[in-house]
């Protein structure tokens, strides 16, 4: 009876996997109902493949997180640019407002 809903567990678990050649849960559950079958070259493989899928998983979320933090360290020295160049300009205001005419010209051209 037992080994009979295992059978039953595998060809499930294939219908699912051909649906979504993806989903982990019937990866791992048809890799267990083969060793509960003493099917031991066919749980190896299947277990083997939803180790490597869950590893892959890992790596894509590792990547993904590394480029979050890629993007939010560009907007941060973007900003602070932003804020280096706003000071800049400021002190070229205060500079212009004491200096002569000519010279705040020449320093606007410059820029």
């Amino acid at each position: 009876m037992q080994m009979q809903r295992y059978a039953e567990s595998i060809e499930d678990c294939g219908a699912a996997l051909e649906l979504d050649n993806s989903c982990l849960a019937a990866m791992v559950q048809r890799g267990k109902s083969y060793m509960e079958l003493q099917e031991w070259e066919k749980a190896v493989r299947h277990t083997a493949i939803s180790l490597i899928f869950i590893l892959y998983l890992a790596v894509l979320w590792i990547r993904i997180t590394l480029m979050r933090i890629r993007i939010r360290l560009i907007t941060l020295i973007w900003i602070r640019i932003q804020i280096l160049f706003l000071k800049e300009i400021h002190q070229i205001i205060l500079v212009s407002q004491f200096a002569d005419l000519e010279f705040a010209e020449i320093i606007v051209f410059m820029i």
